[in-house]
């Protein structure tokens, strides 16, 4: 393996940067495959999550037989979260868990006032709940920290197609 060249070093390197040594590119290499392998974690905790949501969501359908809404159960599994959110550490915690939890309470109590009003006004409070959450994924794809971008573009995207659809069928209906 061959020896990288440094480069000079000195006054005359110092005088060229300012007065500091030469960045270390070795050091600025690393801090680029962390904050990649930071933002590759992300990824893999969204996505598996969003098929497990799926997965919870047409086993209920099959296997309940109509007579249990996915919406409770996947309600009931997310209820443990906002005691997660009380341990020591997360108000500090990267992505602001804190706020997402009180975002997860929001939605999630939006889709249980849904659930019994029925009716129209039922579905434009879920259109108006995935709108909301669009923004919030638009939100996430900004400031590029609690999911990688695709997955917030995707479910931004997502999102908003099902709350014009949900207008529409409620319209049409």
């Amino acid at each position: 393996m061959a020896r990288l060249r440094r480069g000079r070093s000195g006054r005359a390197d110092r005088l060229r940067h300012g007065g500091r040594r030469r960045p270390d590119a070795r050091a600025r290499g690393l801090r680029l495959r962390l904050l990649r392998r930071r933002r590759t974690a992300q990824g893999v905790q969204s996505w598996p999550l969003f098929v497990a949501a799926c997965v919870v969501i047409f086993a209920t359908e099959l296997l309940g037989g109509g007579d249990v809404d996915p919406t409770w159960v996947l309600l009931t599994l997310a209820a443990p979260l906002p005691a997660y959110s009380l341990r020591p550490g997360a108000l500090h915690a990267p992505g602001g868990l804190p706020l997402r939890i009180a975002a997860m309470v929001v939605f999630g109590g939006a889709a249980a006032l849904a659930l019994g009003l029925g009716g129209d006004a039922a579905a434009y409070l879920v259109a108006g709940g995935l709108l909301g959450h669009a923004l919030w994924d638009a939100r996430h794809h900004r400031i590029d920290r609690v999911v990688v971008r695709p997955y917030a573009e995707f479910c931004l995207v997502l999102d908003v197609v099902v709350a014009a659809l949900v207008v529409i069928v409620t319209l049409n209906g």
